[in-house]
């Protein structure tokens, strides 16, 4: 799977550390159906904001030293504007490079079929 790595700005602080690099994955589905079933699903479905840094904490895979699990909306939220925004530019190269890459390979998606 394709992933972006970056370097916020700021940083967060977290276990006495401030923490920079991070590495990004591709948004899945299952990532945007988690968001509208999980414990924040009423908020994200009044607030496409909130929903998108709900989205992105799960689309962090690590960011410096800081356990997956402890990566949450929350922390994501508690980013300042220029490191957010770091990681939606990342976010966007990402999809970018995803895109391209199934572009060069159209000619494996003209030639299938799909049937029911």
């Amino acid at each position: 799977m394709m992933k972006e790595s970056g370097v916020l700005i700021v940083g967060v602080e977290h276990g006495g550390k401030v923490h920079t690099s991070f590495v990004l994955r591709p948004q899945l589905v299952k990532d945007s159906i988690e968001v509208m079933e999980g414990d924040e699903a009423e908020r994200a479905s009044r607030n496409p904001h909130f929903a998108g840094a709900c989205i992105i904490a799960k689309q962090i895979e690590s960011l410096g030293e800081i356990p997956k699990e402890e990566i949450t909306t929350d922390l994501v939220m508690s980013l300042v504007d220029i490191d957010f925004e770091v990681i939606s530019k990342a976010r966007e190269t990402l999809e970018k490079r995803l895109r391209s890459f199934r572009s060069s390979h159209d000619g494996a998606t003209k030639d299938s079929t799909v049937t029911a």
